[in-house]
């Protein structure tokens, strides 16, 4: 049970990274 938690936790904050890359890509090629 702890496991997949943390699994899930990983997951979620590998998400969270990938949408705050695309939110500053997109904002940088905004700016341009």
């Amino acid at each position: 049970y702890i496991i997949k938690a943390l699994k899930l936790l990983r997951l979620n904050s590998i998400s969270k990274a990938f949408f705050l890359l695309f939110y500053l890509m997109d904002f940088f090629s905004g700016l341009r």
